[in-house]
């Protein structure tokens, strides 16, 4: 039997299909838009599972501080704000599976095209309350800053864009950037 938790109550949810299977034949994956996918051994399908009740409170967001306004193709930039690594680590039971979201993705959706883009996130550090930097893949930091390199797609698409931090399936709120043509040499 599946369930949704919503902080305080469990509420029961449709089965997928192949409920009966061992939990150590299956697997779930929280997904970047806050999905859930499950899948089973040997089974050739996958399911997603999608909430409409199961919306995250403004206070589990990342917020992002720091983004340069313009972004180039082919580029490294580097970003900070908080909760970049999320509340937990979310996904996993046991040493069968660990599926872990405790990282930073970085969405960038064109104004215009509405392509979406997930750059690599890399080298993420945090500031802890001491000012002390450290290389840390912690969560719930609080007011701690993290930061973290991005990667820019060589053929993302140009023009104006919002960047989003997603952390455990949660954005942040859209941070407004521009992706300008990159320099053939």
């Amino acid at each position: 039997m599946y369930f949704e938790f919503d902080g305080t109550m469990f509420y029961r949810t449709s089965d997928p299909p192949h409920n009966r299977t061992f939990t150590s034949y299956t697997r779930l994956l929280l997904l970047p838009d806050g999905d859930v996918m499950f899948c089973a051994r040997d089974d050739a399908y996958f399911y997603a599972y999608h909430s409409e009740s199961a919306v995250p409170e403004d206070r589990f967001r990342p917020v992002v501080q720091s983004c340069p306004a313009s972004l180039a193709p082919g580029t490294t930039v580097q970003i900070s704000g908080l909760q970049f690594n999320g509340l937990s680590q979310a996904v996993g039971y046991g040493d069968d599976c660990q599926t872990a979201t405790n990282y930073p993705l970085v969405r960038i959706v064109n104004n215009q095209t509405n392509r979406v883009r997930y750059c690599r996130t890399h080298d993420h550090t945090t500031v802890d309350s001491n000012g002390n930097t450290i290389t840390s893949m912690g969560v719930a930091t609080g007011l701690s800053v993290i930061t973290t390199n991005v990667d820019v797609p060589f053929d993302i698409d140009t023009g104006d864009a919002m960047l989003y931090v997603v952390a455990n399936g949660i954005p942040s709120q859209a941070f407004p950037v521009t992706v300008t043509p990159g320099i053939i040499l």
